[in-house]
């Protein structure tokens, strides 16, 4: 079985506080807002989340307000996946 890695890297300024920008992607009603339906979140390392989209993961870094990062998982889309992001 041969398997592929890819690294997609996004950069994004926006005008709002950082800690606002952190806390988005752990509040289920913010993600709500932006990304998703359905959200349910443990912002805890180890703790997961998921939507009503089939995304699935758990939480491998949360150093707030600087750097996130998560499994990603989606039976529809590229199973296994991780995600890090730097605020």
């Amino acid at each position: 079985m041969t398997t592929s890695k890819f690294v997609v890297n996004v950069s994004s300024e926006l005008d709002v506080p950082v800690l606002q920008v952190f806390d988005a992607w752990l509040n289920p009603s913010q993600l709500n807002n932006w990304f998703t339906s359905g959200a349910t979140v443990n912002p805890i390392l180890g703790g997961g989340f998921r939507n009503d989209d089939g995304d699935s993961g758990e939480y491998l870094n949360i150093d707030r307000p600087v750097a996130l990062s998560f499994t990603w998982n989606n039976k529809h889309h590229q199973p296994g996946s991780s995600c890090s992001s730097e605020f």
